[in-house]
């Protein structure tokens, strides 16, 4: 369990703290469609809510991101019985970077640091989180 003492900032502040268009992200992510959601998820994505099953791609992509900006951050990871996600936390101000935040209630301090699994590309993400990179330009 982390004791950091996280601030969640409005999403519109994330995006841009990470410097992504939010909307570019979701024609990639519509583009797509649920080819790289999570397996758990695919059934449950929609042009209605395309960025679920996307946020352990989408934290590869805010990390990626955040590393060529030269930022400090850490990766979390909230995992329960009936779900898992992952989001970013900076390590400057403890400001949480969550694209998918939908509305207040993720219980962000219940958050345990994690690193990714370990992929063979030339980025180190997953295919999945490259062809969303690739569709944001940021590749």
């Amino acid at each position: 369990m982390n004791t950091t003492k996280m601030t969640l900032i409005s999403k519109t502040e994330m995006y841009k703290r990470v410097r992504i268009n939010p909307d570019k992200l979701i024609k990639v992510l519509l583009a797509l469609g649920n080819k790289y959601c999570h397996s758990v998820s695919k059934d449950k994505w929609s042009p209605k809510n395309p960025t679920r099953g996307y946020c352990y791609k989408l934290t590869e992509v805010v990390a990626f991101r955040l590393r060529k900006m030269r930022i400090a951050h850490h990766v979390y990871q909230i995992k329960t019985k009936s779900s898992n996600h992952w989001f970013i936390v900076l390590d400057n101000d403890s400001i949480i970077i969550d694209l998918m935040v939908q509305a207040k209630g993720t219980q962000y301090e219940k958050g345990v640091r994690r690193n990714f699994f370990p992929c063979n590309t030339k980025t180190n993400m997953s295919l999945g989180a490259e062809a969303i990179a690739r569709g944001l330009g940021i590749l």
